[in-house]
């Protein structure tokens, strides 16, 4: 990997239910068309569409990808591991990133896209809502910015996901409130967790060629200019330079130099 492969699959944000499954339940959902919902028919042609369209990404402009994270919610934390009613074959340790694949040959698959739809529809949000319209920086701050990344649910690399406990003096925001059978709460997806200090590095002839960032920023306080900065340059999918020479730290020098002397004992 060069340095700038590393970055462009980091940020890829792939999730691997989307790479094994996505194609076959768009399949099984066109085949279904209709299912019945309390008794009545209800179409989930609207979802077979935003997930044939959606690009399989966990970016902030990706359509479709709330919809897949909701259906993947009705499922069982052992039914996304191993075989069950989300896949047919189960998990070999032997091939761990390719199994467990083939969806599961039942009707739970349309029937819990229809779930996911209704929870969509409940709050208020069209079926194909950017992922970055109801993700979002989780602290109390008077900007809303939109995050890039997916969860342990979706099988992502770059994990954003909510809601632990701050250790930090940082405003902890309002993350809402938990719903039955949502994945999302009141407010959304606010990322309060996961990925923090990212840095990608290269040894090359001429010394290390790294890039990095925090992903919550380096200030504790919100008055400070600098309290989203880096939040920002993440949240456009970018990291910073790593200045390493002696040259490089000087060139990129910030505010006053000042001198510290004192006796030595």
């Amino acid at each position: 990997f060069t340095l700038d492969e590393l970055q462009a699959a980091w940020f890829s944000n792939r999730g691997l239910h989307a790479d094994l499954l996505r194609d076959e339940v768009v399949k099984a959902c066109d085949e279904q068309a209709i299912v019945l919902v309390e008794g009545l028919p209800f179409d989930i042609t609207p979802a077979c569409d935003v997930l044939r369209n959606w690009d399989g990404r966990l970016n902030t402009d990706s359509k479709g990808a709330v919809l897949w994270r909701e259906f993947l919610y009705t499922f069982s934390g052992a039914d996304r591991s191993n075989a069950g009613s989300l896949y047919a074959v189960a998990f070999d340790p032997a091939d761990p990133v390719g199994t467990p694949n083939t969806l599961a040959d039942n009707t739970i698959i349309p029937n819990n896209l229809a779930t996911a739809m209704m929870a969509l529809e409940g709050q208020g949000w069209a079926l194909d809502i950017a992922l970055g319209d109801v993700q979002f920086d989780g602290r109390a701050i008077d900007e809303r910015i939109s995050i890039p990344g997916g969860t342990n649910l979706e099988g992502a690399i770059s994990i954003v996901d909510c809601c632990s406990g701050s250790n930090t003096f940082a405003p902890q925001g309002d993350t809402g409130e938990s719903i039955d059978g949502r994945y999302f709460t009141s407010v959304g997806y606010p990322v309060t967790f996961g990925n923090s200090f990212v840095m990608v590095l290269e040894f090359t002839a001429d010394g290390p060629s790294a890039r990095a960032i925090l992903t919550y920023g380096q200030p504790d306080d919100p008055a400070n200019p600098d309290f989203t900065a880096q939040t920002k340059v993440y949240s456009s999918q970018d990291l910073r330079p790593i200045l390493f020479t002696a040259d490089e730290v000087a060139a990129g020098a910030v505010g006053d130099t000042i001198t510290v002397t004192g006796n030595r004992t």
